[in-house]
């Protein structure tokens, strides 16, 4: 199997995790999750200051791999593949070090989430993000475990109702997204941001992600994501699967713009 997930030292500022599967805009199967996890822990043993999340020119990343999804028959199975899932978000909030994500094209799904769990968010302005799970009689963990203390219940329960497509800026005001910018300047506001994590002292850092992390509700993914692997295995979730196999279901925009009246 190709290797989708890779990390690599970036420019003696940060480990740099990339996620590249263009041709299935970065679609994060269970052995993608799994090496995502295991880049996470390989990164925040480094030396290197901070790690960074990035996808491609014209992805971050479209969510959770839906053939693969698809493909679950058994409790068993169901199970497997959300841990791993699970593994990641533990990977991510117990690292020590600062996470900067750079979002180019879309975020959704386990896309968007992934957003939740990191430190910075760096976002191209034409760039958009949605949680569309609902859509596939699905829901989303990260947003209901982390999302609800972080954005608050009302705006977490409101996108993930309403899987509802937010544009960069939206996604800012709501607090998904730290900073939004040109694409032509994403990279260099990151390289911006990882020099100044940098010059910062370790203690400090680790510290502010210490306390800030205090209110994040482990147990409440744990629960979301058990519930998620039943819910995989639902007639529902199967049908409106097969609907997006098919191509009769875009669940990436549920909610497009309104149309002037």
């Amino acid at each position: 199997m190709p290797s989708y997930v890779y990390g690599e030292p970036y420019k003696d500022l940060a480990y740099k995790i990339t996620i590249s599967r263009p041709e299935k805009l970065n679609a994060i199967n269970d052995e993608m999750w799994d090496a995502l996890a295991k880049e996470l822990d390989r990164g925040c043993s480094t030396e290197l200051k901070s790690i960074l999340l990035t996808g491609t020119e014209s992805a971050f990343s479209s969510g959770d791999d839906i053939d693969a999804m698809y493909r679950l028959y058994t409790p068993e199975e169901a199970k497997g593949f959300f841990e791993k899932i699970y593994n990641v978000f533990t990977a991510m909030s117990s690292c020590h070090k600062p996470i900067v994500c750079a979002v180019k094209g879309l975020a959704a799904g386990g896309g968007a989430e992934l957003l939740l769990a990191c430190d910075i968010v760096v976002a191209a302005e034409n760039s958009w993000i949605s949680f569309p799970e609902v859509a596939l009689g699905l829901i989303p963990p990260f947003l209901l475990g982390v999302g609800t203390r972080a954005l608050g219940y009302r705006r977490a329960r409101y996108l993930a109702m309403s899987g509802r497509r937010l544009s960069a800026s939206e996604a800012a005001v709501l607090g998904i997204v730290d900073e939004v910018v040109p694409q032509s300047d994403v990279d260099q506001t990151v390289d911006d941001i990882l020099s100044t994590l940098v010059s910062f002292p370790d203690e400090a850092l680790e510290s502010i992600k210490k306390f800030t992390q205090r209110d994040i509700d482990a147990k409440a993914v744990r629960e979301v994501i058990d519930r998620l692997a039943e819910l995989v295995l639902t007639r529902d979730a199967k049908e409106r699967m097969e609907l997006f196999k098919s191509r009769k279901l875009k669940p990436a925009a549920v909610r497009g713009e309104r149309k002037a009246q």
